[in-house]
């Protein structure tokens, strides 16, 4: 078939299910997918088709007549008369899809750096070897404006990150270079092997747009990326049209990624875990031991300032939570560090109002000092958090609006779609932290008429709350924001949007963790024994069914599956937070552990009771476990295969692409180009993501405990009729009974 790509008449080979880089979006959202041989229109009242297939080609859908339409490549707007003569199909490579760096210098190595800190892919070719051809004598593009991404000739053939260099291994080990079969983190750093040659290939227009790699000895391809080529050092000067022969240079180069969509996913990284749950931890340490040394003596008369140590440790979740999360979501622009810190002090000072807010109520003859307890301290401050936050966003926000990728200033800005996202993030957080308490306190009740009900109960319940927090996350970042963005004429979405994917996720999945682990505890402390083994078993199984994705595989094969159902990259983001974020489950527990070791030695049960301390060492051992055998187990691939059609009717950018597509063919067996090159969050970010699971874990403890119970006032959990009254007021000392 012949075709105009890039303004010239070129034969196109390239397969059947070569991939979708184009859609064009109408005011009805009407999409039309163009591949490199076939089209395929959907539009609303078209007559249903068989999933994936293709029924009529290029030319029975065109009209000869030319229409103007949006044009999106992966995000380049164009308007491009669209006809069976003319269809051009490009793309902006440095921006959107990968910015290729050759060198050995310092010159490279800062640019690799530059790029990373502007979010986007990047591929670092270790070497000060010329090229194989070394042409430049067409088409200028000095400042990787020029080079465009073609159908036909759009290759992701990526390399692999073994290397004896150890240059290259320090590097890797930097940038936190890894791979697994969903997934590669961080940029593709690689050295020219003795044997290897590498050429710069070219677009229709002359201009470079990507490098493979030969082996010159056995004469075949060992890898090929598309993307903007950039040779940096004094050696290779005049071979490219794109060169840093010096710092001067690389730090005027812009390596900026305009269209956020195009960025790679932002991932969680194990040692910024850990030190968000040593933060949280440590707090929690410091307020049951002050809650354990104080409480027990605590009278009618005195007012418990102690209580303020919670209030105290949550500086970081004000500070982060909204100025950089919610804040974020809602209008695109994160607060200044001063901002932060005033959102941080607001949050405290709002906790502790909330914590110290006494009223002296007479109960028959007695006047007894209440207080709010932990649950509607958390509840109420963060409500009151989100509206002052609001408040103080409105009255320091600069108002300023970044350009359009083509540099065109947006007419409006969709603050109707900020608002639906930043709804989703508020109820996929702080709702899925209310839900949850529920969720617990119906286990508790079920357990104690039907233990096997409630077993099942509670491991599908909290697995069913991930995957529709994970599924709301993906439907409404792909209409609110995806869909925006394709669309520019409509409105603009402001900000790195895709980067707080992972956050409600990962924040979900540790409250359900808790959820699981805290309501077996409350079950055993009341009712010592053991019954609880085949809950905790049923439970892990369950969890290594869904991360090595076999029940998915198993689903895919024995269920009718509708599109709805086709799991997105939220799925991926959940599959891969369960490495992390669990553990920060058990923070708090271990915390009480500890300050009971301080206060009392051994002398009292450290966790309630034994059993309660068999459990969570049980926990904690088949957790290890279960990484452990995700990890170097290999994950099933089978759900790609069925779900293959669907996903090749997808663009190469959508959310819900999990499969790459280049002009090969489609590769069930390589990361998709959303997960390719992911990046890490930030420290603060890790705080902000860890500290309301610690939080959870205690809160919920106390709820179904009673706070006496838990911080060592009484000799009995609190009784069940009592819950509820404990759960709003919390007098002084604590009710036992």
């Amino acid at each position: 078939m012949s075709m105009k790509l890039g303004g010239r008449s070129e034969e196109v080979h390239a397969p059947l299910d070569s991939p979708h880089l184009l859609a064009i979006e109408d005011e009805d959202e009407a999409i039309f997918k163009v591949t490199a041989k076939k089209a395929l229109p959907i539009l609303p009242g078209d007559p249903p088709t068989e999933r994936g297939s293709t029924t009529r080609d290029l030319q029975a859908i065109m009209e000869p007549k030319s229409v103007t339409q949006e044009l999106r490549v992966i995000g380049i707007v164009s308007k491009t008369p669209v006809s069976t003569d003319d269809c051009s199909v490009e793309v902006k490579l440095s921006d959107d899809v990968s910015l290729i760096i050759v060198g050995d210098g310092p010159e490279a190595v800062e640019l690799l750096r530059k790029r990373r800190r502007e979010g986007g892919r990047a591929c670092l070719l270790w070497t000060h070897r010329p090229p194989g051809k070394a042409d430049v004598r067409r088409a200028g593009n000095k400042d990787l404006d020029a080079a465009k991404l073609e159908v036909s000739t759009f290759v992701w053939k990526p390399p692999s990150l073994e290397s004896s260099h150890p240059e290259v291994v320090r590097m890797q080990k930097e940038n936190r270079c890894w791979t697994s079969c969903v997934q590669r983190s961080g940029p593709d750093i690689v050295e020219l092997k003795p044997t290897e040659c590498y050429n710069l290939t070219r677009d229709s227009a002359d201009r470079e747009n990507g490098v493979e790699v030969w082996d010159v000895e056995r004469m075949e391809q060992v890898w090929a990326l598309t993307g903007a080529v950039v040779l940096c050092g004094p050696e290779l000067q005049g071979l490219s049209q794109v060169h840093c022969e010096s710092m001067s240079r690389v730090n005027s180069l812009d390596v900026s990624v305009h269209f956020e969509d195009a960025k790679p996913l932002a991932t969680t990284v194990t040692w910024k875990v850990a030190l968000g749950i040593v933060y949280s931890f440590l707090h929690m340490l410091l307020y049951c031991w002050v809650m354990g040394t104080y409480e027990p003596s605590a009278s009618q008369e005195t007012l418990p300032i102690w209580r303020l140590s919670f209030s105290l440790g949550v500086l970081p979740f004000g500070a982060f939570m909204y100025p950089i999360y919610w804040g974020t979501t809602l209008s695109g622009e994160r607060f200044s560090c001063f901002g932060q810190m005033v959102a941080g002090v607001i949050a405290v000072a709002l906790f502790s109002i909330f914590a110290l807010h006494p009223s002296l109520v007479t109960a028959h003859d007695d006047a007894s000092l209440r207080t709010r307890p932990v649950f509607v301290i958390c509840c109420e401050g963060a409500i009151f958090y989100i509206l002052v936050a609001f408040l103080q966003q409105r009255c320091t926000s600069s108002g300023k609006i970044s350009d359009h990728p083509d540099g065109t200033k947006p007419e409006k800005m969709e603050w109707v779609h900020h608002a639906f996202w930043f709804g989703a993030h508020v109820l996929t957080t702080f709702g899925s932290w209310m839900w949850l308490y529920c969720v617990s306190l119906l286990f508790v009740y079920l357990e104690n008429h039907w233990p096997v009900l409630a077993a099942c109960f509670l491991t599908f319940t909290t697995s069913l709350t991930e995957k529709v927090v994970s599924k709301l996350l993906g439907v409404t970042y792909t209409r609110m924001i995806y869909h925006t963005r394709c669309r520019p004429d409509k409105g603009y979405i402001r900000g790195d949007q895709q980067r707080f994917l992972v956050i409600p996720v990962a924040m979900t999945h540790a409250f359900c963790e808790s959820v699981r682990l805290v309501s077996l505890i409350s079950v055993v402390a009341r009712n010592p024994s053991w019954t609880w083994l085949p809950n905790v078993l049923f439970n892990v199984f369950v969890n290594f069914l869904e991360r090595s994705n076999l029940m998915l595989s198993l689903a895919t094969i024995t269920l009718p599956w509708c599109d709805f159902m086709v799991p997105g990259m939220s799925m991926i983001v959940l599959h891969d937070v369960k490495l992390h974020s669990g553990y920060a489950q058990y923070a708090a527990v271990v915390a009480i552990i500890l300050a009971n070791l301080l206060l009392h030695g051994t002398e009292k049960p450290v966790l309630f009771n034994k059993e309660c301390l068999v459990l969570l060492g049980a926990c904690v051992v088949l957790e290890i476990c279960e990484d452990i055998l995700v990890l170097r187990l290999p994950s099933s691939l089978r759900w790609r295969k069925q779900l293959l059609p669907f996903y090749e009717s997808q663009p190469l950018l959508h959310p819900r692409q999990l499969l790459l597509m280049d002009s090969q063919g489609t590769h069930c067996d390589r990361v998709p180009l959303p997960l390719h090159g992911t990046r890490a969050l930030d420290l603060s970010e890790h705080l902000m993501l860890l500290q309301p699971p610690v939080y959870f874990s205690l809160v919920l403890m106390t709820l179904l405990l009673g706070a006496g119970f838990v911080h060592g006032v009484c000799e009995a959990p609190i009784p069940r009729e009592l819950r509820i009254i404990d759960s709003l007021l919390w007098e002084s000392p604590l009710k036992c009974a």
